[in-house]
Protein backbone atom coordinates (compact mmCIF):
# COMPACT_ATOMS: atom_id res chain seq x y z
CA UNK A 1 0.00 0.00 0.00
CA UNK A 2 0.99 3.46 -0.94
CA UNK A 3 0.68 6.98 1.49
CA UNK A 4 -1.74 7.99 -1.30
CA UNK A 5 -3.72 4.93 -1.10
CA UNK A 6 -3.77 5.41 3.02
CA UNK A 7 -5.05 8.70 2.45
CA UNK A 8 -7.36 7.93 0.05
CA UNK A 9 -9.06 5.67 2.17
CA UNK A 10 -8.77 7.58 5.35
CA UNK A 11 -10.33 10.85 3.69
CA UNK A 12 -13.20 8.38 2.20
CA UNK A 13 -14.74 8.20 5.98
CA UNK A 14 -17.72 10.41 5.85
CA UNK A 15 -16.49 13.79 7.40
CA UNK A 16 -12.72 12.99 7.40
CA UNK A 17 -10.32 16.09 6.74
CA UNK A 18 -6.68 16.29 6.04
CA UNK A 19 -4.40 18.48 8.35
CA UNK A 20 -0.73 19.59 8.43
CA UNK A 21 0.44 19.56 12.05
CA UNK A 22 3.67 19.17 13.70
CA UNK A 23 5.51 18.07 10.56
CA UNK A 24 2.69 15.32 9.48
CA UNK A 25 -0.39 14.36 7.91
CA UNK A 26 -3.44 14.33 10.43
CA UNK A 27 -7.29 13.23 9.19
CA UNK A 28 -9.22 14.58 11.82
CA UNK A 29 -13.29 14.34 12.01
CA UNK A 30 -14.57 17.26 14.20
CA UNK A 31 -11.00 18.25 14.71
CA UNK A 32 -9.99 15.11 16.59
CA UNK A 33 -7.58 12.71 14.75
CA UNK A 34 -8.35 9.14 13.93
CA UNK A 35 -5.55 8.67 11.60
CA UNK A 36 -2.03 10.20 10.72
CA UNK A 37 0.74 9.40 7.81
CA UNK A 38 4.52 9.85 8.87
CA UNK A 39 7.42 8.43 9.19
CA UNK A 40 10.35 7.64 7.24
CA UNK A 41 9.46 8.39 3.24
CA UNK A 42 5.87 7.89 4.67
CA UNK A 43 5.92 4.58 5.18
CA UNK A 44 4.65 4.86 8.44
CA UNK A 45 0.64 5.37 9.29
CA UNK A 46 -0.58 5.55 12.82
CA UNK A 47 -4.35 4.86 13.45
CA UNK A 48 -6.01 5.81 16.88
CA UNK A 49 -7.89 2.53 18.34
CA UNK A 50 -8.83 1.58 21.62
CA UNK A 51 -6.96 -0.96 23.34
CA UNK A 52 -9.31 -3.94 22.39
CA UNK A 53 -9.30 -3.10 19.00
CA UNK A 54 -5.88 -2.36 19.15
CA UNK A 55 -5.24 -5.85 19.81
CA UNK A 56 -7.15 -7.60 17.39
CA UNK A 57 -5.77 -6.33 14.69
CA UNK A 58 -2.01 -6.77 15.89
CA UNK A 59 -2.87 -10.57 16.77
CA UNK A 60 -4.81 -10.41 12.92
CA UNK A 61 -2.22 -8.74 10.80
CA UNK A 62 1.33 -8.91 13.24
CA UNK A 63 3.56 -7.23 10.22
CA UNK A 64 1.13 -4.64 9.43
CA UNK A 65 0.07 -3.58 12.98
CA UNK A 66 2.02 -2.79 16.39
CA UNK A 67 1.34 -0.73 19.07
CA UNK A 68 3.04 3.27 18.86
CA UNK A 69 6.37 3.42 21.35
CA UNK A 70 5.42 4.94 24.77
CA UNK A 71 2.31 5.83 26.67
CA UNK A 72 0.85 6.41 23.08
CA UNK A 73 0.73 2.90 21.96
CA UNK A 74 -0.72 1.94 25.73
CA UNK A 75 -3.74 4.13 25.00
CA UNK A 76 -4.18 2.93 21.55
CA UNK A 77 -2.24 4.56 19.09
CA UNK A 78 -1.32 1.72 16.58
CA UNK A 79 1.61 1.77 13.91
CA UNK A 80 0.71 0.08 10.19
CA UNK A 81 3.53 -0.55 8.13
CA UNK A 82 2.25 0.09 4.90
CA UNK A 83 4.75 -1.78 3.04
CA UNK A 84 3.20 -4.67 3.98
CA UNK A 85 -0.54 -3.57 3.86
CA UNK A 86 -3.62 -4.23 1.97
CA UNK A 87 -6.52 -2.24 1.44
CA UNK A 88 -9.31 -4.20 3.69
CA UNK A 89 -7.75 -4.63 6.71
CA UNK A 90 -6.43 -0.74 6.68
CA UNK A 91 -9.92 0.54 5.75
CA UNK A 92 -11.15 -1.75 8.39
CA UNK A 93 -8.69 -0.41 11.05
CA UNK A 94 -9.62 3.31 9.61
CA UNK A 95 -13.41 2.58 10.06
CA UNK A 96 -12.86 1.58 13.77
CA UNK A 97 -10.49 4.39 14.31
CA UNK A 98 -12.96 7.03 12.59
CA UNK A 99 -15.99 5.40 14.79
CA UNK A 100 -14.30 5.85 17.93
CA UNK A 101 -14.19 9.63 17.56
CA UNK A 102 -17.65 9.97 16.08
CA UNK A 103 -18.89 8.41 19.78
CA UNK A 104 -17.51 10.84 21.35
Amino acid sequence: MTPDDFRRLALSQRKAVEVYRWGHLEFCVSRRSFASLAGPADSVATVQLNSEQQALFVDAAPRIFVPAPGAWGRLGATSVALAYAYEAIVESALAAAWRNIISI
